[in-house]
């Protein structure tokens, strides 16, 4: 911290106030970019998450499609014989 000292070489109440505001205001800058990585960071994740369920469901909907018009051909095959 710097130290803002006056004529008689001590620091006013000001000054001192002033360089602890300082401090606090980039304490709380640097405090709220770690915070946006983060959110970032966790809002990366949820959409990669999201993207797999998603994938995983067309899968089961594509699987289960296939089960159906399986059994849909075997019926037929049933009824045609």
């Amino acid at each position: 911290m710097e130290t803002n000292l006056n004529k008689g070489g001590t620091m006013s109440f000001f000054d001192d106030a002033k360089a602890k505001a300082d401090d606090v205001a980039n304490d709380v800058k640097d405090k709220a970019e770690e915070f946006g990585d983060k959110a970032r960071d966790v809002a990366e994740d949820v959409k990669d998450n999201v993207q797999e369920k998603a994938e995983d469901v067309k899968e089961s909907v594509e699987n289960a499609k296939d089960d159906v018009q399986e059994k849909i051909d075997e019926k037929r095959d049933q009824l045609g014989s």
